[in-house]
């Protein structure tokens, strides 16, 4: 008996190691994604938007900040930030309306509405969008844009996650990292070109998906959702079949499982300048999602 004993508590203590480890569920890490977000606009309601943003951005982060093309890095990002009217003595909340996940868990996306409250007693609303990355820190933002809104964003309910149907564990594969990348860079030189031929609204409904989010501009008064929404306004009645800008991207942001990622670049009018120089550009950067893959990267928030 005691003999029996032994070899069946040695087995259950060696079993448990024989099996393969449960996989995180795509919907538990895409909410722990949201509540970080949620979590750094709660304290930044006590602490400041100055203090809570150098929190939450990567070293690198990158935004872009219009005339100034795109800029990169946390210092010179806060920088630009405290010397716009209020920020620095400013406290600043926010509420995510929608995340986004890759299916290693190591990169993902939120955007939502944000009030920046300022000492005097003023306050000014914000729609924002940002690509957080997974490392050592817990989750940082890598790339990141506020716009300025001409009233506040009321959000009612979270809009669905997307999420892969399937966690996949990161990989480190080098060569398959770039194939991911280029592929993700391809999709973006590919958009643009196309828009050359076939408009710049038809552009935007082929390459979005059907969930897609777009910022809009200052003047705009709320999101735009949906390739076909996008593409309509953005084309605006043009049926020239010809784009009145280009762009590519300059950088690239990509989640080794292949399904998710960023690109960072400059849009250029196509007519040049009065003085017959290339016009003067500004800083996009766009969020991508793709089944898998070989499958077709979608744009899903801009």
């Amino acid at each position: 008996m005691p003999i029996r004993a032994t070899a069946a508590a040695l087995l259950l203590f060696i079993l448990p190691a024989s099996l393969p480890a449960q996989q995180p569920a795509p919907e538990a890490l895409v909410k722990a994604l949201v509540s970080a977000d949620r979590s750094f606009s709660e304290t930044a309601k006590v602490r400041g938007c100055g203090t809570v943003l150098a929190e939450m951005f990567a070293p690198d982060v990158t935004i872009p900040a219009g005339p100034r093309g795109v800029l990169q890095g946390r210092d010179s990002v806060l920088a630009l930030y405290a010397a716009s009217p209020g920020f620095a003595t400013a406290k600043c909340s926010w509420i995510p309306m929608r995340g986004g996940l890759s299916a290693d868990g190591t990169q993902g996306f939120t955007y939502g509405a944000m009030t920046q409250a300022n000492a005097d007693g003023t306050s000014l609303p914000f729609r924002y969008l940002a690509y957080w990355v997974k490392g050592t820190r817990g989750w940082q933002v890598a790339v990141y844009k506020r716009l300025r809104a001409p009233v506040p964003v009321m959000p009612t309910t979270m809009r669905m996650a997307a999420i892969p149907p399937a966690y996949i564990a990161p990989r480190t594969d080098a060569a398959a990292q770039r194939a991911n990348e280029e592929s993700l860079a391809e999709a973006e030189r590919t958009f643009s070109r196309e828009a050359q031929t076939m408009g710049l609204g038809p552009a935007f409904i082929k390459h979005g998906s059907a969930d897609a989010m777009n910022l809009g501009s200052q003047a705009d008064s709320a999101f735009t959702f949906g390739a076909e929404a996008i593409g309509t306004k953005l084309g605006d009645g043009d049926t020239s079949k010809t784009s009145p800008v280009s762009w590519g991207p300059d950088r690239v942001i990509a989640a080794s499982s292949g399904d998710l990622g960023v690109t960072i670049g400059m849009i250029y009018p196509n007519a040049p300048a009065a003085d017959g120089s290339r016009a003067k550009g500004f800083p996009f950067f766009t969020v991508w999602r793709r089944a898998g893959p070989g499958q077709p990267w979608r744009y899903v928030a801009e």
